[in-house]
Order: structure tokens, then sequence, then C-alpha cells
């Protein structure tokens, strides 16, 4: 079966927990993906970008490899999400786009940032790295926004190791991704993360798993393998060299595999939301 083959299959059992939408791209991480985006709408050195304040590292790094500014908003400490007001005050005659964040997968007050965004032509993308498969009012994550971008690695709602993916939301912009270039990874990279995989099924249970991933994370950071986020990632401005890639077969197999259990997997997700919110 062919990568285009994959991706296509690898779609299809996505769609049952998406909104409308007009295309979909798939890369090496779900990072990668943002920044993919911002590119192909133009955004650069003298622009900038809001984005919650309390978020990971790697999303105002791929604002900063496109040239732009991150303006951080703050949260509020009752939903973890920024308000809308406060994205307002924050918003500049050189304001692009706006991010928002469904933090732990819970989304808050999404339509009135993303029409405020749509009133004042700038564009607003939904960051759904945990939220894929969440509703908000009735309605998925990920469907009110221009666009957003989620995270299939190792940790998120349903993993293919590393990866990520784009969900375009207007057909203009899917025209603008169209220009974007991106490369393949390399064989090597494929081979590693499939090893990767293999390890994980056969060595990770309850019992090993802080100690795996303590030794995954430091071995990471000193860049000896290819992991959520190398140490050049966390320790320097410069994009890496081969930052912007796409998606391998290898994830588009894992992640069809994946989103079989995904169903029992949400409603233990939901089970443990209520026991928390009891």
């Amino acid at each position: 079966m062919s990568n285009r083959l994959l991706q296509a299959e690898f779609e299809s059992v996505l769609k049952p927990f998406l909104g409308r939408y007009s295309s979909f791209h798939f890369f090496w991480k779900g990072r990668v993906a943002l920044y993919a985006f911002l590119r192909a709408m133009g955004i650069g050195p003298g622009d900038e970008v809001i984005l919650p304040a309390y978020t990971c590292v790697v999303v105002p790094s791929a604002i900063l490899y496109t040239g732009a500014t991150p303006v951080y908003v703050d949260i509020n400490p009752d939903t973890y999400c920024c308000d809308p007001e406060a994205i307002e005050r924050s918003i500049t005659p050189r304001t692009k786009a706006i991010l928002v964040q469904n933090t732990y997968g819970l989304s808050w007050k999404v339509d009135e940032i993303a029409q405020m965004g749509s009133d004042r032509n700038i564009v607003t993308i939904e960051d759904c790295t945990h939220g894929f498969g969440g509703m908000y009012d009735g309605v998925p994550n990920g469907s009110r926004c221009d666009a957003s971008f989620f995270s299939s690695q190792w940790n998120k709602p349903f993993s293919t190791g590393l990866g990520g993916y784009l969900q375009v939301n207007r057909a203009e912009f899917t025209e603008k991704m169209a220009a974007i270039e991106v490369s393949n990874p390399g064989r090597i990279q494929e081979l590693e993360l499939a090893v990767q995989l293999a390890l994980k099924k056969r060595l990770l249970t309850d019992k090993t798993y802080w100690k795996l991933r303590s030794i995954y994370r430091l071995l990471s950071r000193f860049n000896i393998l290819r992991g959520s986020s190398q140490g050049s990632e966390l320790s320097r401005l410069e994009m890496p060299v081969d930052f912007l890639q796409g998606m391998t077969d290898i994830q588009f197999k894992s992640g069809i595999l994946a989103m079989g259990e995904f169903p029992r997997v949400q409603v233990m997700r939901r089970l443990q939301g209520r026991l928390i919110q009891a």
C-alpha cells in the first residue's frame, strides 16, 4: 500500500471524531503542523501571534521559527484557558494570529475568540494537541477556528509514537498550504521510530512506565534518539535543519491501529473526568 493510500485510510478513521473541514495535512510532529500553517499564512518578522502563557515550550518555538513574536496572555485559573477579554487587550496592528488552546482537552469560549479574529481579519488557530475526540457545546474540538493542529505523540489521546496533523477549515487556506514544501523523513528516522514503537509494546507496563520515561527523555535531551523534544529544540531558538517534515508510513500504520482502540480510551477518559469533577 502506498503512502497516499495509508494517509487516506488514516484520515478516514479520524473523520468520525471531527467536524467539517476543508483539508487535512500530516507531519512528523504536531508543532510542525503549527509552523507549516503559520508559514502558509505568510506570518513572519514583524508579526505577532497571541497564545496562552500556560503552554508547552515547543508552541512558541514554532512561532519564533517563522520570525514572528509570541505574545503571551494569562489563563483563567478556573478553566486553564484564556479569557476573550484578555486576548482582545493584547491585540495590536501587528497581530496576525490568535492561538486558542483546549488545555487538557477542555475548551472554553472558542466561538467568541474565533468571531473576534474574524471581525478583525486575524487568523485563529485551535491548539488541539490534547483535545482530539473532545466536544465543546456539541461541536468537535478543532472545528470552530480557521485551522487546528493536533498531536499524536506518546502521551496524547492516541499515539503514532511521534506525529501531528493540521485540520484546515477554510478552502482558501487549503490552497495556501499546498504551496508549503514538506520533506520526507529518511529511512533511518522511520526505522528508529519503528524500533521505539516495538520496544514500547514489549517493555512498557504500569511498573516500568516512570523509569522508562525518564530514560527516554534523557536520551532525547542529549540527541541520542529522536524523541518528542530534542535537546536542541529546548535549548536553542534556531529551527532544527530537518524540522519541516511529513508523516511516515510507520506513523500512518500505527495511527490506524491505535484508532481501533480509541473508543475504549475515550470512555475511560470521560469516566476519569467525571471522577475528578466529583
